[in-house]
């Protein structure tokens, strides 16, 4: 798995991000190189024509003491480091791919140690590796996949000590969980949701957990501390005080509709009124339908109407940039309601009470502080990615004992329906890698004349197109007004103090999540993407 995924980034433009995430760590990443510290403030290139961050062009940056912070968690870039100086940009990705590939085989393990079964095992490795929005994250510059890695390593670890009562294992599974919450503090509240269980149970090995992680974790709240002012990151604290219940707000329980399918953002595809709330319905009839073993044929008719409009999106014609509900990006993992509810499973194994734990205890944060498109940008919601590969066990385990069953019709009606899910989450996933890629090289496209252009100022509106080719970052000379004409003004006079009398105005054409055919269009009047005006500021052009 991992070698198909550094296949594939090796496939795809150098020196490009997809997303301004991706391109924000790696600022920090070269700001570290440059300045030889790691608790060093973002280099700024371009500080001598903007002295006072008047015009930065970075989407978000931390201001503090005259000076430029990263905005992201430092893990990915710290550890990525070794790699990016060895193998230059594609070791920028060696680790996000091997995460992906050890999210894929620990779920593959855990589905083995679960039903005893190699070749349940392998089949859930394979869906989980490519069939998720886990393939997608293991082929970009993000440490989604790192985290996913540590909580499955955490889960394996409470699993262990939960059967056998070893302190060992659930020594380990601190350790792996304070890993997954230094890469994304938000892993913190699946890791509560696990040891709650296992406190329970078996409270002695649930202590030693809790206290490897704590020991783990002091290390890099210290790193954090002293690189970002924060012991949990650079934006930790910002987010908590950030407005609580903003997506209630805004979309009522139509927030569900949209965490589950898609909100209405330019960057995903946007459902007719008919299509969400002809999901969103058949969804929540098939999850009540599903308490009841007697109407399962009734559950699996709605999952089945679920299934086909998520098929319906993943084949639209228009090749929209982003994919943010849950269900859609993995329309599979909806059998693994049907494991969740089988009183047996509790009995054999504390899995699925711990996954039952951690849905409950994340679901509550995640309607607590989640708004309307939460994740920006994605392919897949990024800040649930841990639970593609939980679910993917849980259906796993459901196909399994129905598989053992005397109700083989059963089985082999949900089988064939977990077929053509599976089938809609790997063409959803192969439909997010190639969108990537596109994406990627139309923003390659604009590097030969930006780049040629270092003799004068460029002033753009777009405060994320450096992130995207931070090769422009890099170069010094590029400002962002951020769309604004008041800062455009300002820009100018700047400008006139400094006794600058030319620069280029800069329209980049490519960045504006548009879908990628309207941005083909673009590209037949400007091939590289952006359409540059040299400006006098005498008045000629």
């Amino acid at each position: 798995m991992w070698v198909f995924y550094l296949i594939w980034i090796s496939l795809t433009p150098q020196k490009v991000f997809w997303s301004l995430d991706e391109g924000g760590k790696y600022i920090f990443l070269r700001s570290i190189l440059e300045t030889g510290r790691l608790n060093t403030p973002l280099v700024y290139p371009a500080q001598s024509l903007d002295p006072n961050l008047e015009f930065v062009p970075l989407y978000y940056f931390i201001p503090r003491d005259g000076e430029m912070y990263s905005w992201w968690p430092i893990a990915l870039p710290l550890v990525s480091l070794p790699f990016y100086q060895v193998f230059g940009w594609l070791g920028l990705f060696v680790l996000p791919a091997a995460a992906g590939a050890l999210t894929a085989g620990l779920t593959g393990m855990l589905v083995r140690r679960l039903t005893r079964s190699e070749r349940w095992g392998i089949v859930a490795l394979f869906l989980t590796g490519l069939a998720t929005p886990v393939a997608f994250y293991a082929t970009r510059f993000w440490e989604h996949t790192l985290s996913t890695a540590g909580v499955l390593g955490a889960l394996l670890g409470m699993l262990d000590a939960d059967e056998h009562g070893r302190i060992r294992s659930a020594v380990l599974a601190g350790i792996s969980g304070s890993l997954a919450v230094f890469f994304r503090p938000d892993a913190a509240f699946l890791l509560i949701g696990f040891g709650a269980v296992l406190l329970v149970r078996r409270p002695r090995p649930a202590l030693f957990a809790a206290l490897s992680a704590g020991a783990t974790a002091l290390p890099w709240m210290a790193l954090n501390l002293w690189t970002t002012g924060h012991p949990l990151g650079p934006t930790f604290g910002q987010l908590v005080e950030a407005e609580s219940l903003s997506g209630w707000q805004n979309a009522g329980l139509k927030l569900l509709a949209y965490a589950f399918f898609n909100p209405p953002r330019v960057d995903g595809f946007i459902f007719p009124r008919w299509a969400l709330w002809t999901a969103s319905l058949s969804l929540l009839a098939g999850a009540v339908l599903a308490f009841f073993p007697r109407l399962r044929w009734l559950s699996l008719s709605a999952f089945g109407v679920v299934i086909g409009v998520c098929g319906w999106v993943a084949f639209q014609p228009t090749w929209y940039q982003a994919v943010h509900g849950a269900v859609l990006a993995a329309p599979q993992v909806l059998f693994g309601l049907y494991y969740l509810l089988r009183k047996p499973a509790w009995k054999q194994s504390a899995f699925p009470a711990m996954l039952t734990a951690s849905l409950l205890v994340y679901g509550v944060v995640y309607l607590w502080r989640a708004w309307v498109g939460a994740g920006g940008l994605q392919w897949g919601p990024r800040y649930l990615l841990s639970f593609y590969p939980l679910l993917v066990v849980a259906a796993g385990l459901e196909l399994h004992t129905l598989s053992l069953s005397a109700n083989q019709r059963l089985f082999k009606a949900v089988r064939w329906m977990f077929v053509v899910a599976c089938l809609v989450g790997l063409s959803i996933s192969i439909r997010g890698l190639v969108t990537a890629r596109t994406l990627t090289s139309y923003y390659a496209r604009s590097l030969p004349v930006l780049t040629s252009i270092r003799d004068h100022p460029v002033v753009m509106a777009s405060k994320a197109f450096a992130m995207d080719v931070p090769d422009l970052y890099f170069q010094g000379n590029m400002l962002s007004t951020g769309g604004d004409e008041t800062t455009h003004e300002r820009v100018l006079s700047r400008f006139r103090e400094m006794g600058i009398q030319q620069y280029y105005s800069l329209s980049v054409l490519v960045d504006d999540n548009a879908p990628l055919e309207v941005i083909a269009e673009r590209l037949k009047a400007h091939p590289e993407g952006v359409v540059l005006t040299r400006v006098d500021l005498s008045g000629g052009r």
